[in-house]
């Protein structure tokens, strides 16, 4: 019940705007490698058939128009699902999320998101020199730390962050952490307690909160 193809989170991309093509710097940003054939799913029942892909900076879904270019999808809270290939998006609090689990209940999500992280500025001899993460680039956006300057002869660090949710039969989302999994499971509170105990779960570790989703599906109510 559980799939998911994705890079590590402890994954760092280190770019240099100057040495590298632009397309090439460009295509760090998706989570797949071209943009694919997905649908979306207004709530007032339409469907709509598009080439998407999702953003990691933004934690958007992306498409492309009639005319070729590339354009981000808004009114998220207008979608009830998105879906790219296998891969199902629900739209949470301003960001798309993906699906990982897939039972009729309670399910976990993922916000994969790639932040700038720091940067390394080209100084005398050509060596480069580390600095606190930069807030000012051009050309590529990003919602945390601004936009990414493709011009410039530096060293951009960038790493993937994942962010958890757990979902209940509604599609009410909570964040993957002690006191989001007590609301979602509040009725459950005496096994759920000797649940986490016993097997000591990790919230930010995917296998673990698998393993609690597994736990709830098929014995929480």
């Amino acid at each position: 019940m559980f799939h998911r193809a994705s890079p590590q989170q402890n994954e760092t991309i280190v770019v240099n705007p100057v040495k590298q093509n632009e397309q090439e710097v460009l295509k760090r940003i998706f989570q797949y490698a071209e943009f694919t054939p997905g649908t979306a799913f207004y709530k007032d029942g339409e469907i709509v058939n598009s080439k998407l892909n999702y953003n990691y900076f933004t934690n958007q879904i992306m498409f492309i128009d009639p005319k070729g270019d590339t354009l981000q999808l808004i009114n998220g809270g207008n979608f009830s699902k998105i879906v790219i290939s296998t891969d199902t998006f629900y739209y949470h609090n301003k960001d798309f999320i993906q699906q990982i689990s897939h039972y009729t209940s309670y399910n976990l999500l993922i916000k994969r998101s790639l932040e700038n992280i720091g940067s390394e500025k080209k100084g005398a001899y050509g060596a480069y020199s580390s600095n606190s993460a930069i807030s000012n680039i051009n050309t590529i956006v990003d919602n945390r730390s601004g936009t990414v300057n493709l011009l410039s002869d530096q060293n951009i660090t960038f790493a993937f962050k994942d962010s958890y949710f757990v979902s209940g039969k509604f599609q009410q989302y909570y964040p993957a952490n002690k006191k989001g999994i007590s609301d979602l499971f509040g009725k459950n509170e005496k096994q759920l307690k000797e649940f986490l105990e016993k097997n000591n779960i990790n919230f930010s570790k995917k296998e673990d909160l698998e393993k609690l989703i597994e736990y709830a599906h098929t014995v929480l109510k």
